[in-house]
């Protein structure tokens, strides 16, 4: 399957995941919900910044993507307060960057092990804000349940597992790949 099958899907069901939690927050967490808004929104710009990364090589472009993920969390979860907004905002923004140029920093034939473990990462700390926070609630019930939750954990493992970034899915190379090639070439 190809690499942006792959990253498609990761944020489909991300962003999916984020919307249904914040959107639950309120039930769920009634004196903490800017808090966990807050954080799931770094945490979902930062991952979309990751992926758009890595499927386009853009950093501008995925820092955008990343930016705007954020705020569009930030509008449709927190009351349209001037603070709320300019709080949130900061955080879709450097969460955007953050991923945009983790992924441009790393060595192009890296990507793939990186992005599994990013993966792996952001849906534990999902997972685990869900089982810390979901308090008796109907709709994540099933999921504080061991099983169910080793279930879903092997599921999604197995699914990251299944990534394979092959060098000729990459668009550039990275703008400090191209200089390591260019100073390798003028010294030779």
């Amino acid at each position: 399957m190809s690499l942006i099958f792959y990253g498609t899907i990761m944020l489909i069901f991300t962003m999916m995941f984020f919307i249904i939690f914040l959107h639950h927050s309120r039930k769920i967490l009634p004196l903490y919900t800017r808090t966990v808004v807050m954080v799931v929104t770094m945490i979902g710009s930062f991952y979309t910044g990751m992926v758009w990364e890595v499927l386009f090589s853009s950093l501008l472009f995925s820092m955008i993507i990343g930016v705007l993920t954020g705020a569009i969390l930030i509008i449709l979860m927190l009351p349209l307060d001037l603070e709320h907004l300019l709080h949130g905002f900061m955080q879709a923004l450097m969460g955007g960057m953050m991923g945009g140029m983790l992924s441009g920093m790393v060595i192009t034939n890296e990507w793939e092990l990186m992005l599994k473990i990013f993966s792996l990462l952001v849906f534990s700390i999902m997972s685990l804000t869900i089982y810390i926070c979901a308090r008796d609630h109907p709709l994540v019930n099933w999921f504080r349940n061991p099983i169910y939750m080793a279930i879903t954990m092997m599921i999604v493992g197995l699914f990251v597992y299944q990534i394979e970034i092959s060098p000729s899915q990459h668009h550039s190379p990275h703008l400090h790949e191209a200089l390591g090639y260019l100073l390798e070439t003028d010294l030779s």
